[in-house]
């Protein structure tokens, strides 16, 4: 549910930019707000989630999420927005860290440390199906009652209420409670350094996802589609990659995250040329393509630390999660200023860069990493 007020927006951008009169350098800096409140302090909730064991961080963020999120189609000017987005954005990365470290956790206790990749994945998986369903309900409301019908997703708060409450609340404390005997100890110098790599590898994936998710939106207005089909698309893209996302579970399990990571980077190298280069439908299925191999590996590059480190877990969830997301989006009002001065294609086509240094990069991660802990 979280995951879709993430998503909600995403199709919007086009229609609040006609509205409320801003550009793409404006767009890039929602986005960066959004990214900040959400992605980069998750570290910062990590840590604060390690020391103090509070449950309701889950039901705090998830109501923040939904109260603001539902109000954006209200916001008379561009600061309104931006306030809204933020302090909704702001919900969704409280909730993640601890919830990712729940789902780990779980892995652990109920299947044995093999399965970790499959419950994340199936953790994942839920995430990415509610992410599909925020832009497809979002372009489906404004299209047919306008931009003040994101209010008719408020009654969500009461849903998200009652779901909470039917969650085991002392079987999660037992999961989020740290060994008493084994305090995390300090990383070490071999730690940090696989951490930077899986980080950067991490920001690279985030950078594709947020930049080709928020701009390619303008470029499909600009050739003339409908809000309810780029709503459709980005939908679909992230609806083909929920199962993709839950079966990476289990190739990472049989052929090890390593190969797993390289097969779903590399190809992406010639999907985000296809997908700039090509218009309409060919343009569409090279997105959903692309949408869904480079969350292949999504899985892989958050178990890889948790399990090879086995330490601050709610630090490490909110650096591959939510930081990586964080950097891309403060990113993001450069790509918009690019796009206004050299073209919105030819920006997108500078994520090329960052993309071949992020494949780079995955050659250099220590192979120790991957069978640590197995």
């Amino acid at each position: 549910m979280t995951d879709g007020f993430a998503g909600f927006m995403l199709p919007l951008l086009p229609l609040f930019s006609q509205t409320l009169g801003f550009g793409l350098e404006a767009t890039g800096f929602i986005l960066m707000v959004s990214s900040l409140t959400s992605s980069v302090f998750q570290p910062v909730w990590g840590v604060l989630t390690e020391r103090y064991q509070r449950v309701n961080y889950i039901l705090i963020g998830l109501l923040v999420a939904i109260s603001c999120i539902s109000l954006i189609g209200w916001s008379p000017n561009y600061w309104t927005l931006i306030i809204l987005i933020g302090l909704g954005y702001l919900g969704v990365g409280i909730l993640h860290p601890r919830a990712m470290t729940y789902a780990h956790s779980l892995g652990k206790s109920t299947s044995g440390i093999r399965r970790e990749n499959l419950v994340m994945s199936v953790f994942i998986t839920a995430g990415t199906s509610g992410f599909a369903l925020g832009p497809l309900v979002s372009a489906f409301l404004v299209t047919h009652w306008g931009l003040k019908s994101t209010l008719f997703m408020m009654p969500l708060l009461f849903v998200g209420w009652a779901l909470f409450h039917q969650i085991d609340r002392p079987f999660l404390k037992t999961l989020a409670k740290p060994p008493v005997s084994k305090p995390n100890p300090r990383l070490t110098g071999w730690e940090i350094r696989v951490l930077a790599l899986l980080s950067f590898v991490a920001i690279v994936r985030a950078l594709i996802l947020v930049g080709m998710d928020s701009f390619m939106p303008f470029i499909w207005t600009e050739q003339g589609f409908s809000l309810m089909w780029i709503g459709v698309v980005m939908a679909v893209a992230s609806i083909v990659s929920a199962p993709i996302s839950l079966y990476a579970g289990h190739l990472s399990d049989r052929f090890g995250e390593r190969v797993i990571m390289k097969v779903s980077y590399l190809p992406c190298l010639i999907l985000i040329p296809l997908t700039l280069w090509f218009n309409g439908i060919g343009s569409f299925v090279f997105f959903i393509l692309l949408h869904a191999l480079i969350q292949l590996s999504m899985t892989a590059n958050m178990v890889v630390p948790l399990r090879g480190i086995g330490h601050h877990k709610n630090l490490i969830s909110g650096l591959m999660a939510g930081f990586s997301f964080g950097v891309a989006g403060v990113l993001m009002p450069f790509l918009g200023r690019l796009g206004e001065a050299q073209g919105l294609t030819n920006a997108l086509m500078v994520l090329l860069f960052p993309m071949a240094l992020g494949t780079m990069a995955l050659f250099f991660i220590p192979k120790a990493i991957f069978s640590r802990n197995r």
